[in-house]
């Protein structure tokens, strides 16, 4: 298993930051899932946490055969919900995005406050012993 974690800054450019952190990390620990994919599906859940939740953020990225795992962390305990779609609305995509991209998703609540939303991703590559 491989744990990688970083803490995202309340400030402008943060959220490409962490796109290139991700995109590092991925690219050293290939687990056969599309880096593209994981990058929208994190880029979706870390801005819906910037957005909508309370610092501190937080992205761990897990390599755990037999799935990558990804957790998005805030202080908020406000759980996220599906809005209902409407054509010409902007944004409030990103979970009906995590339900087409992913395997799975799903909120955990912490103890201390705040709450993890996390996704799984099938990694091939890992579950090949090739991580």
């Amino acid at each position: 298993m491989s744990i990688a974690h970083h803490d995202v800054p309340q400030a402008p450019g943060s959220l490409s930051d962490t796109r290139r952190w991700a995109r590092c990390w991925l690219d050293a620990h290939p687990t056969g899932v599309d880096t593209d994919d994981v990058l929208l599906a994190m880029t979706e859940t870390v801005t819906n946490a910037v957005r909508h939740g309370s610092p501190p953020v937080s992205v761990e990225l897990v390599d755990d055969p037999p799935h990558l795992r990804v957790e998005v962390t805030d202080g908020s305990d406000v759980l996220p919900r599906v809005p209902r779609q409407e054509r010409d609305r902007e944004g409030g995509r990103g979970l009906a995005l995590l339900e087409d991209l992913t395997e799975r998703w799903g909120v955990s609540r912490l103890t201390g406050g705040g709450k993890t939303v996390w996704f799984l991703f099938p990694s091939s590559a890992s579950a090949a012993g090739l991580s």
